[in-house]
């Protein structure tokens, strides 16, 4: 291996260029790398930090109600201490007892981000951005993705090994019995074990056209005689659509197999299991460090983020808009926000000027390819409005 100490261009110019960087560069022991973008969130995070606690400490005035809330949510989630509000949320699923009890309270999970074996959506219709569309897809598996479950995948058999400790230590911590910890996190498992034939995987998930499979409302209803997958729509949107855009056509052809009286039990413990793990953060900093625990094998690092870091990051993403607009105001500012918007227009005028010049495309190309420039809406730094 080449030395990064002194190597010169003509013998390698990736380490002649970046070889002191190589050296000197850390990574920061609660992130899993390093580099010119993650540097750039390290001082964006900084920032908002030491605003937060300008804001608290009363150094700052406070003159955005929105960002008011968001302050105190980085308050509480600063001081969070031994709650067990999750476990009045977790008793919501232990005490379904069968598939009625899940289709009855469908609409309440979807509402408030209960882990389901099924995800349901509107966003703009990909092929007619013009419109929205309802977009199903299934549920995700535990692990990233499914090679981690290859037989000779020795990492991601520690993985789950790592989750399945640490879901047991947080149900123990929040007072289930160790029988009952046990076989839910069993059951949990087994229902990731089903979804694994079925789920796509990361290269069918990039084939990007193969995501819009547009059926009829009333087709779509047939793929499930356990979910009543029409009353869940209805109730989601108030409205009966057209059609209704799958994302995993092999999930859905299989959702009879996957959700049915048999399995029910899997479901309901895989529900509360990703709930748990997903929520273990606002327990308390016991729990914190529990589910740490897992997240760091799976990320490759070694030290827990501080709390205060935690709780900026968790506020920044619930109030990602109103913070967004209040931080580009603040430190990036109306003159920088002019400089580069006036740089972005120059650019679209010199394609624009090479494209009446170009003499390879036909016209109509070229026409249009003028047209999307004309068309193109520049938004630099933050919106105008709140």
């Amino acid at each position: 291996m080449i030395s990064t100490e002194s190597t010169s261009l003509k013998d390698d110019l990736y380490l002649a260029v970046n070889g002191r960087w190589l050296r000197t560069a850390v990574i920061p022991g609660d992130y899993p790398r390093v580099g010119t973008f993650p540097n750039l969130f390290f001082d964006v995070e900084k920032n908002l930090r030491n605003d937060l606690n300008d804001f608290m400490s009363g150094n700052e005035t406070i003159q955005n109600k929105v960002i008011l809330q968001a302050v105190k949510l980085y308050d509480m989630a600063l001081g969070l201490r031994d709650s067990t509000v999750i476990k009045n949320d977790l008793e919501k699923i232990n005490n379904m007892h069968n598939l009625k009890d899940l289709n009855d309270k469908l609409k309440f999970y979807f509402k408030n981000d209960f882990p389901l074996p099924l995800i349901a959506e509107v966003h703009g219709n990909m092929k007619d951005n013009s419109q929205k569309a309802f977009y199903v897809a299934g549920a995700k598996l535990i692990l990233p993705d499914k090679s981690y479950y290859d037989a000779d995948n020795s990492t991601g058999k520690q993985l789950l090994s790592r989750y399945s400790q640490a879901a047991k230590d947080l149900l123990i911590k929040l007072g289930y019995n160790t029988t009952f910890t046990s076989q839910t996190v069993e059951l949990a498992l087994r229902f990731d074990r089903r979804l694994l034939p079925i789920v796509k995987s990361p290269k069918e998930w990039a084939d990007y056209p193969k995501i819009h499979n547009p059926i009829s409302f009333v087709d779509f209803g047939k793929k499930s005689n356990y979910i009543d997958l029409q009353s869940m729509t209805r109730s989601l949107i108030d409205d009966e659509p057209k059609q209704i855009i799958i994302g995993e056509p092999r999930y859905f052809n299989h959702l009879n197999e996957l959700i049915n009286d048999d399995t029910f039990d899997e479901v309901k413990a895989w529900m509360l299991v990703s709930f748990l793990m997903k929520n273990a953060d606002l327990i308390d900093e016991p729990s914190r460090q529990i589910i740490s625990q897992y997240r760091n094998e799976l990320l490759g690092i070694n030290g827990v983020e501080k709390r205060e870091k935690y709780a900026c990051r968790l506020t920044t993403s619930l109030f990602s808009e109103p913070i967004g607009i209040y931080y580009g105001k603040k430190h990036f500012g109306e003159d920088a926000k002019k400089n580069v918007h006036d740089m972005v227009k120059k650019i679209i005028n010199t394609y624009k000027k090479r494209l009446m010049k170009n003499e390879w495309l036909s016209e109509d190309t070229r026409k249009n390819a003028i047209l999307k420039l004309d068309k193109m809406i520049v938004k630099i730094g933050y919106l105008e409005k709140n």
